[in-house]
Parts: C-alpha cells; sequence; structure tokens
C-alpha cells in the first residue's frame, strides 16, 4: 500500500522537471499559480486525513449487505480500474452539468495556466462530495483496498500528467491517446469555449469519452472560463463556490 502512494510522487516530480526542460507554453505569473495550487493541494490533504473513503467504508460496510465482490472476481485489479474510472468520468461528466455541482468544480476550471500542479487544483467541497461518492462506490463494489489503493494512486498520476505544461512528441502521444487520456486530449476541456470545455471528461481511460459520444482532439494554448476573471490566488478561489457569477 506504501507503493501505491509514491507513484503520485514519483510522477509528480518528473512532470515538474520536464516541464522545466521542454514545456508545450510559456506562460507569465507561474509563481502565483504555483502557490495558489500547492496551497490548495496541502488543505485538500489535511481534509482527506479527516475523511478518507476507506475508513468510512470501513465503518459502514457492516451494516450493508454486499451483492457484488470485487475483491473475489477473476481479474479483480483490472475491474476494480476500469470500473472506477468510467464512475469517476460520470461523477466528472455530472459536475459540468448541474449548476450547482459546477459552482465548486469552477476553481479548477479557473486555472490559466495548466501544469502539473493543476491537477491537484480542486475546491475542497468538491473533494467532500467525490470522497462521499466514493464510499459509495466501495460499498456498492467492494474491491479489494490494495487494488482499491492503487487505482486512487493511478488516477492521481494520470491528473498529473494530463494537466502537466509539457511537450511531447506528437506521433507518440497519438499513439498513447488511443487508449489512455494525454494532455493533448485533457487541455481542450480546459478550453474557455463552452463547446470544448464539455468535452474529454475522462481520467484514464480515453474510450468512456468515446463510448458516451464525449471525445474531441482540439489544441489549444488559452485556459480558463469564458467571461470570469477571478484573482488567482488562494482566498478568492476558496471563496469561487460562494459567488453568484
Amino acid at each position: 500500500m506504501k507503493q501505491s502512494s509514491l507513484l503520485p510522487l514519483i510522477i509528480f516530480i518528473l512532470m515538474f522537471l520536464w516541464e522545466q526542460v521542454a514545456p508545450y507554453g510559456d506562460y507569465k505569473d507561474k509563481k502565483a499559480n504555483f502557490i495558489c495550487n500547492i496551497l490548495i493541494a496541502l488543505i485538500n490533504t489535511l481534509i482527506l486525513r479527516l475523511i478518507i473513503p476507506i475508513q468510512i467504508y470501513q465503518s459502514l460496510d457492516q451494516y450493508i449487505p454486499n451483492f457484488i465482490e470485487f475483491k473475489n472476481m477473476p481479474f479483480n485489479f483490472l475491474i476494480t480500474i476500469l470500473v472506477f474510472d468510467m464512475a469517476i468520468y460520470w461523477q466528472h461528466r455530472f459536475f459540468h452539468l448541474n449548476d450547482f455541482l459546477f459552482r465548486m468544480h469552477k476553481a479548477h476550471h479557473t486555472e490559466k495556466f495548466l501544469n502539473v500542479t493543476s491537477g491537484m487544483r480542486f475546491h475542497f467541497f468538491e473533494l467532500i462530495l467525490s470522497s462521499l461518492y466514493k464510499v459509495f462506490l466501495l460499498l456498492v463494489f467492494n474491491p479489494s483496498l490494495e487494488n482499491y489503493l492503487w487505482y486512487e494512486a493511478i488516477l492521481l498520476s494520470f491528473s498529473l500528467f494530463n494537466h502537466a505544461n509539457i511537450k511531447i512528441n506528437f506521433k507518440l502521444e497519438l499513439l498513447l491517446s488511443k487508449l489512455f487520456i494525454t494532455p493533448l486530449i485533457h487541455r481542450s476541456h480546459h478550453s474557455p469555449k463552452s463547446v470544448s470545455m464539455n468535452k474529454n471528461f475522462g481520467n484514464i481511460f480515453v474510450f468512456w469519452d468515446k463510448l458516451f459520444k464525449s471525445f474531441e482532439i482540439q489544441e489549444t494554448r488559452t485556459y480558463g472560463l469564458s467571461g470570469c476573471n477571478y484573482s488567482n490566488n488562494f482566498k478568492a478561489q476558496i471563496l469561487i463556490p460562494f459567488k453568484k457569477s
């Protein structure tokens, strides 16, 4: 289990170094973005120590009958990754479809300089709702806890990779994007254009977007929300869900 927790750290370091050597784009105010995103990530880490899906799941599991148990199935690791990835695809999509949920998700989309730290920039209200949703998934599917922890590590690693400001060989990235979400695919999701922003909800695998008709490849170097000009500081980002616009 400790090994799974090291994977996102390794990916973060690799992506950060890659951004210094071969960035996709050059942007101003990088320092402000990094400080804001790291502060949000630290707050979220503290929250996750209080609201840990596995601990809540373990305390509730004894009271709920288990109709499905992934941990007893053949290929249970692969099944866990696939089912949870599809479930989080729909979570992401619903956060865009519902106005109340999107107010919490906005903080992630106000980012105007995509980089590796953007993969950790999620409002703590969104994180809490996501954690409770994952408790529900754990109670329904009952994966092994080791498989679930590996899923979480892979999910965060892909989030860091997909948001990274890195230049990748175009042919190689097209090849990778046949199966996985890559920065090329995810960048358009952060476009100010609402049509592109409501595409590419995938996290790890690309085929959910293709299956559910939300896939596009549209290169962009501009990010953020059209018509929204929130300050890129910690306090302003935390207050976003409480603003009407």
